[in-house]
């Protein structure tokens, strides 16, 4: 899955903010995150042939920071701890499970001029029961740690 999206999703993002509440696309999963201090997330994942896959619902804490001027050249950094279940239907009998459970820690950055943003994780760490430790977002590419 993750070498499907890098290939070929990788330029198939959106996303629409409304204050702290964020609603993020890709072309095989969407969901809902958001909050400041206080924060949770929802996310949808389809498998490439659309098919459900599961969903992750997660809350923590968490804290961003804005830099620059408004409507101009802005900047934030933003930073967050979470629990997270993975619930989905089971492969072989279709009954759904809760597929894993764990803790992510992850820093991002995003960057935008006027209505034109790039956002980008730079460290993402997760934690969890079945798929042990997982890291991504720059710094993990950057210096090959696996």
């Amino acid at each position: 899955m993750k070498q499907w999206e890098d290939e070929y999703c990788s330029n198939f993002k959106g996303k629409y903010e409304m204050g702290t509440v964020k609603l993020f696309f890709t072309c095989n999963s969407w969901g809902i995150d958001g909050g400041e201090g206080i924060v949770g997330d929802m996310e949808f994942k389809y498998r490439n042939d659309g098919r459900f896959e599961n969903f992750t619902v997660g809350a923590g804490l968490g804290a961003s920071w804005d830099l620059g001027k408004e409507g101009f050249i802005e900047t934030e950094i933003g930073i967050s701890g979470k629990g997270f279940v993975k619930i989905g239907p089971d492969p072989t009998s279709g009954k759904w499970i809760i597929q894993d459970v764990g803790v992510k820690a992850e820093i991002a950055g995003e960057a935008s001029i006027g209505k034109v943003s790039v956002e980008e994780k730079v460290l993402e760490i997760s934690v969890a029961v079945n798929a042990g430790i997982e890291k991504g977002g720059i710094i993990p590419a950057l210096f090959d740690l696996k």
